[in-house]
């Protein structure tokens, strides 16, 4: 989702909106099938944009905006809200950086669980701790 706009009055905004209607919909519960179903599309982005939804800011779900062209969060207290739009690249981009996390890690924890364990009776004495911390 790429925000469009700051936070406004949400009669300034160019989404209709329910807060009643959104407050039920936050409530339901969601089935594990469907939950494993809405996973696999990643929260709708392999389907056609649906409807606008809208979210709470103190209690965003993914669920809640689920398939959704414009997403309204709005904040209770304030009563102010903006709009999201969905945005293929900005996920893409998102989703290639997650990717680019998960392979580095995969490669790097178990050189560095090596050298933990292999330094782990130093690295916990009081001497390790008292001259690297130059007390």
């Amino acid at each position: 989702m790429e925000q469009s706009n700051k936070l406004r009055a949400l009669d300034d905004l160019s989404v209709r909106y329910s807060l009643a209607e959104a407050e039920k919909e936050a409530e339901k519960h969601e089935n594990p099938i469907k939950k494993v179903i809405r996973l696999l599309l990643l929260n709708g982005y392999l389907l056609p944009a649906g409807e606008s939804k809208i979210v709470s800011l103190n209690d965003p779900k993914p669920k809640n905006f689920f398939g959704a062209k414009r997403v309204l969060f709005y904040d209770e207290t304030t009563q102010k809200g903006m709009v999201l739009r969905r945005s293929w690249i900005k996920m893409v981009s998102i989703y290639m950086g997650f990717l680019r996390l998960t392979v580095k890690y995969a490669f790097r924890h178990s050189r560095i669980q090596k050298q933990y364990r292999n330094r782990v009776n130093e690295i916990t004495s009081m001497e390790f701790w008292e001259r690297y911390l130059k007390m």
